[in-house]
């Protein structure tokens, strides 16, 4: 076991928050799923050190659904074509990962929930690792 089933939930609760609508990935949702994922910005570092203004690597890994997962799906940008203030992994990686996630659903026969559910904002989770001293 690599982590203690409180850590697991508390990552899992987490990834949920992520796309829920005050999450970074509010755009990565699919109707009738509870989706979890992480979004990635990464700056470009440019040809004589320091990063490159308006170049990055963005990406969205989620999977569905979060309570018993049958896809997981990523996707990367490498300098997606968009505007600077847009360019983050939630805004751009995110919808094509829903797109992909909503298609990959329909493939499986995977049975959308009665109602949405939401998962509650997380502002913050203390995770700790109880195998340091």
């Amino acid at each position: 076991q690599v982590i203690s089933p409180q850590t697991a939930t508390q990552i899992g609760t987490a990834l949920r928050g992520v796309v829920s609508d005050r999450g970074t990935a509010a755009a990565a949702a699919v109707p009738g799923f509870t989706i979890a994922g992480k979004t990635g910005t990464a700056q470009k570092v440019g040809p004589h050190g320091g990063y490159e203004k308006g170049k990055e690597v963005v990406s969205f890994c989620g999977y569905l659904p979060a309570d018993n997962p049958q896809f997981v799906g990523l996707v990367v940008l490498d300098d997606a074509q968009t505007k600077p203030e847009q360019n983050y992994g939630g805004t751009v990686a995110g919808p094509i990962f829903s797109r992909i996630a909503e298609k990959a659903a329909r493939y499986l026969d995977l049975e959308p929930h009665e109602e949405i559910r939401k998962a509650t904002p997380v502002e913050r989770v203390a995770l700790t690792n109880s195998s340091r001293h």
